[in-house]
């Protein structure tokens, strides 16, 4: 049934990029929507196909760019919020002397912490099993 719908769209399609209102419509990337409209009937030219990869590239370079922007800034935060004994610094003393976790307690708690989920989620030992 999905196949009936999709080919009356193709042919009632009144805007600019064929292509690009698929994917919309659809909710599938260039590559999809070209696949898909090669198996409906629809001709793609190579350089349609091009266009569509040229698209996807850079829309994949445009996220990569933005999570390495995220990465940096989240590193910048913690440079500004750490100190180099310090995990966190959670204030200071009347007289400037920094206060917070240290990154050995943080290391400690973090394992305690997960020693203790695998102890609460193991509910068979070893020696148990068949």
């Amino acid at each position: 049934m999905q196949h009936v719908k999709n080919t009356k769209w193709l042919e009632k399609y009144e805007g600019k990029n064929l292509i690009k209102g698929y994917c919309k419509r659809f909710c599938v990337d260039e590559l999809c929507a070209l696949t898909e409209m090669e198996m409906l009937g629809y001709k793609v030219s190579g350089k349609e196909r091009q266009k569509a990869i040229k698209a996807m590239e850079a829309r994949k370079m445009q996220k990569l760019k933005k999570k390495e922007k995220r990465e940096r800034k989240q590193k910048q935060y913690e440079e500004i919020y750490s100190d180099e004994p310090f995990y966190f610094i959670a204030g200071y003393t009347e007289n400037g002397v920094p206060f917070g976790i240290t990154h050995k307690e943080m290391e400690t708690d973090l394992s305690e912490t997960a020693q203790k989920n695998n102890e609460k989620w193991n509910v068979f030992d070893e020696d148990s099993v068949l």
